[in-house]
């Protein structure tokens, strides 16, 4: 019983805590690119691809226009600095855009 209670205390203040920061803003700078995209967001901690969700945006893509397919060349590069927003409880990070350079 005991353990119960205390595990509501626990998810309550969770969720309390959770609240009061409903968005978590992050910068990171590209790191890697190639096998795959890392993010460096402090000098130990990289965020690799797997953690990543990149809107199509930030990436080569093909458009349609009519008849036509044009290849867009938007790619992330190494060394471009990016916000990003992380998930609740951290387990993914959404990369939102390209910041530019002093922000």
């Amino acid at each position: 019983m005991a353990t119960g209670l205390i595990d509501i205390m626990k998810r309550a203040a969770i969720d309390a805590e959770e609240s009061s920061t409903p968005v978590d803003l992050k910068y990171g700078i590209v790191s890697q690119v190639e096998p795959e995209l890392c993010v460096r967001i402090t000098a130990v901690f990289i965020l690799p691809s797997a953690l990543l969700v990149v809107p199509e945006s930030l990436t080569d893509h093909d458009v349609k226009i009519g008849e036509d397919t044009v290849t867009v060349y938007n790619g992330l590069k190494v060394g471009e600095k990016v916000a990003l927003l992380r998930e609740r409880g951290g387990g993914k990070y959404f990369i939102l855009d390209r910041v530019a350079e002093g922000r």
